[in-house]
């Protein structure tokens, strides 16, 4: 494109001897975003708990006692 932004910079190492090392970094693409309809959601339902005190006990230790 006629309004790209060239930057050029070199660096010389010794220890690749014949070899050429090109980085290219390319940004500021316009890609169109992407629009996704929404999908209703349906009501979550709560279990009901008899005992909260249970829910002091992380989920995760909860779920290895259960084994």
């Amino acid at each position: 494109s006629n309004d790209a932004e060239l930057i050029f910079g070199t660096v010389i190492d010794n220890t690749i001897k014949d070899l050429i090392k090109i980085t290219v970094i390319a940004t500021g693409f316009d890609v169109p975003k992407k629009h996704f309809a929404r999908r209703p959601t349906a009501p979550i339902s709560v279990a009901n708990i008899d005992n909260e005190d249970i829910l002091d006990i992380p989920a995760f230790q909860r779920v290895r006692s259960d084994k």
